[in-house]
């Protein structure tokens, strides 16, 4: 077998959806593959295999930005698009153009990449830790009522399609602020959310687009859309949330009052982070049926840039010891040295105070997951006996973090 690894032509992107979808068994969408490929896909950070004329592996990276915690956007490197053909698995194509697209973020100077995994035991092993954690809510409205006096405030109003991404983009930008993990969006990616793979422009839409104001001004908004069903001779719709942000609790309890409130409709299904404030405004939180799962997972690409660009929840300096099996450059001491103006993290010869590998310190860099857990199954040494708690006090977030997008 004689590979060829490249990067991948517009005039190719068919193929790539093809190999997508017989990689992941998903119906074609061709419209929505079009408009992606043409407005979204970045062909110059592409890496593909060819054995001869026939595409046998794919990979693609978007160039994002995403909060950190104290607010700050740091170039992410958003790998997607992964997929081998099961002809050509366990050959070493996929750590071929996983090791290409680590070089090329460090190229690049990003020094974070992010992932979903379709899989969850891959992408440990070179570097990537889960960082966030989904609840998929299956929420009975008929069923469902909120304590009283939560959520009456506020107007929430239908937005033409034309104003939404002017009207709802600084309710996003401030919802950035507060929330680590979030990334923001290009045109296409707010196209995406808002409208769903169902209705790529110029087809017909098929979400609503809903936001919360006061005082005239837009705090919140949402995208949704209803499926009708009287197959009980009641109406028993469902509602699916595909989006919904808020930069405050007011406009979030508004919206959710909305959305319990819609006529004909039985069930309402979203996906939302664990800290999801819906549950303490019902009345009967047993009235939502949740699924956890896990969601982003963060590499470091350049350790001391990426510890040196986030606010930590005291002040105090610690030796972290860093082991990346993939890139070698991250291997070694750093001393992070958080103070009240932010933070400095930088190489050190001084000895660790904790240890662990990259991808741990993937999993707590955004502040979601506990250091005493992540300590208590073998992930973190600690040298001195209370730097898991230091390390606690340090990444742990007022605000679960959460991406709000997919890619």
């Amino acid at each position: 077998m004689n590979l060829e690894y490249r990067k991948l032509t517009p005039e190719e992107h068919p193929l790539a959806d093809e190999l997508n979808r017989a990689a992941e068994g998903t119906a074609p969408v061709p419209d929505w593959v079009e408009y992606w490929g043409k407005n979204a896909w970045e062909f110059d950070r592409s890496v593909v295999a060819f054995d001869g004329t026939q595409l046998v592996g794919q990979s693609m990276s978007y160039s994002h930005s995403i909060a950190v915690p104290g607010g700050a956007n740091v170039a992410c490197g958003g790998l997607s698009w992964v997929g081998v053909r099961s002809t050509h698995r366990r050959q070493g194509i996929m750590r071929e153009m996983v090791t290409r697209h680590l070089a090329d973020y460090r190229e690049r100077g990003e020094p974070l990449a992010a992932l979903f995994a379709m899989e969850a035991p891959i992408y440990g092993r070179y570097g990537w830790g889960v960082a966030t954690w989904n609840e998929d809510l299956e929420i009975d409205s008929a069923q469902s009522e909120l304590h009283d006096g939560v959520g009456v405030d506020g107007d929430v109003r239908f937005v033409d399609w034309d104003d939404t991404i002017e009207q709802f983009t600084p309710v996003h930008q401030q919802a950035m602020l507060q929330t680590p993990g979030m990334f923001a969006r290009s045109a296409p990616f707010w196209v995406r959310e808002l409208r769903g793979k169902d209705s790529p422009p110029g087809k017909l839409l098929k979400t609503l687009q809903v936001g919360c104001y006061f005082e005239g001004r837009c705090e919140g908004f949402a995208s949704y859309r209803t499926d009708e069903d009287w197959s009980e001779g009641n109406p028993s719709g469902t509602v699916w949330i595909s989006d919904l942000v808020s930069s405050s609790a007011r406009a979030s309890a508004r919206l959710w009052r909305y959305f319990l409130e819609i006529d004909l409709t039985r069930t309402i299904r979203i996906r939302r982070p664990p800290d999801e404030p819906l549950h303490w405004w019902l009345k009967d939180r047993r009235a939502v049926t949740r699924t956890i799962s896990d969601g982003l997972s963060i590499r470091l690409i350049d350790v001391p840039e990426a510890l040196g660009a986030a606010v930590y929840g005291v002040e105090d300096t610690i030796a972290i010891g860093v082991v990346d099996a993939t890139c070698g450059w991250n291997n070694g001491t750093y001393l992070l040295d958080s103070g009240e103006k932010g933070a400095v993290c930088s190489p050190t010869s001084r000895a660790p105070e904790v240890a662990m590998m990259v991808e741990d310190l993937g999993s707590l860099y955004l502040g979601g997951v506990s250091a005493f857990s992540m300590h208590a199954g073998g992930r973190i040494d600690d040298h001195t006996g209370d730097g898991v708690a230091r390390l606690q006090r340090l990444f742990e977030s007022n605000v679960a973090p959460w991406p709000h997008i997919y890619f």
